[in-house]
């Protein structure tokens, strides 16, 4: 219910921006969603309750990072699941390396 609220009242500040042509009264300035974020949580977002990390609350950042890299889990790829899913394996070849990359074998031709 508070998304409808917000959407209505979004919706008639807008219309009120407006003049008899339906030109923008005051400037309208939009902003990519990935730099504005209105849930975002500073601080410990990288905790998970299923991992029970301890840690000093004097820690500093350097010793926060060296805990977190230790009790990193390591990065899932759903392009990877879906494909070792249907029974295939998948290999990584160097970046920037011509001969290993099956795509330059076509762009040379």
């Amino acid at each position: 219910m508070q998304n409808v609220t917000y959407r209505a009242t979004y919706l008639q500040r807008k219309l009120q921006n407006r003049d008899r042509n339906n030109n923008p009264i005051r400037l309208e300035v939009y902003l990519d969603k990935s730099y504005v974020n209105v849930n975002h949580v500073r601080g410990m977002t990288w905790l998970s309750p299923d991992k029970k990390l301890y840690y000093d609350s004097k820690s500093v950042k350097a010793q926060l990072m060296e805990l977190i890299c230790a009790h990193k889990s390591p990065p899932f790829y759903m392009a990877i699941a879906l494909a070792t899913m249907y029974g295939h394996h998948v290999t990584y070849t160097p970046p920037y390396h011509p001969k290993l990359q099956p795509i330059e074998l076509i762009w040379g031709r």
